[in-house]
């Protein structure tokens, strides 16, 4: 799958989302075309997932996507200028629950907004799915936002070129037999004797 349409795609699909927030929306990709392994639908749907969500929960001003093609990896990463994501967030990133606390809640009330748990841990188990995996952390401060991290090991493209090779140098077998069964009558044929086989 080329990503690189694809994270687009949802980006052009959320400017209408943003643009209600006042939310500048950037991108860059290195190079222009960047593949990897996974199916359109599910990637598409874990890369809405998260652009949703830091939308709604984390940038107040800027979200920033850039795709680029490292020595090891082909990386996606998501980056907002928001308070970051809560300690109790990151804490429970593998599991599957929904919170409804606000962003800037760290007691254990219940309050308003919330839910990017539950989001985190689909795309997470979408993109292990295709041996890919999930980072998310916050900035350092004096610097605020939060950044999550799509990651595709280079092992796994190198896995798939030698397996598709080892699959084309395959014999088509009901090739082979049809040709072999048409050599042999028509050898037959030739030596007088057009006894099929």
């Amino acid at each position: 799958v080329d990503l690189v349409p694809v994270a687009r795609a949802v980006l052009s699909n959320a400017v209408p989302l943003s643009l209600d927030r006042d939310i500048r929306v950037e991108f860059t990709a290195e190079p222009s075309h960047l593949f990897v392994l996974g199916d359109r639908v599910s990637i598409g749907e874990v890369i809405t997932n998260l652009v949703h969500n830091a939308i709604r929960h984390g940038a107040p001003g800027l979200l920033r996507m850039e795709l680029r093609a490292e020595a090891d990896r082909a990386l996606l990463a998501l980056a907002d200028d928001g308070p970051g994501i809560p300690a109790f967030v990151l804490e429970r990133l593998g599991e599957p629950y929904l919170t409804s606390r606000p962003w800037d809640d760290t007691e254990p009330e219940i309050g308003p907004g919330g839910g990017m748990g539950l989001g985190l841990f689909i795309a997470k188990v979408l993109l292990e799915r295709s041996g890919a995996s999930l980072t998310a952390e916050n900035q350092i401060e004096p610097q605020v936002g939060a950044t999550i991290r799509l990651i595709w090991p280079r092992h796994l493209f190198d896995e798939l070129a030698r397996t598709t090779m080892l699959e084309d140098q395959k014999f088509d077998l009901s090739t082979d037999v049809s040709e072999s069964r048409a050599g042999l009558k028509e050898a037959r044929a030739l030596s007088g004797n057009p006894e099929s086989g």
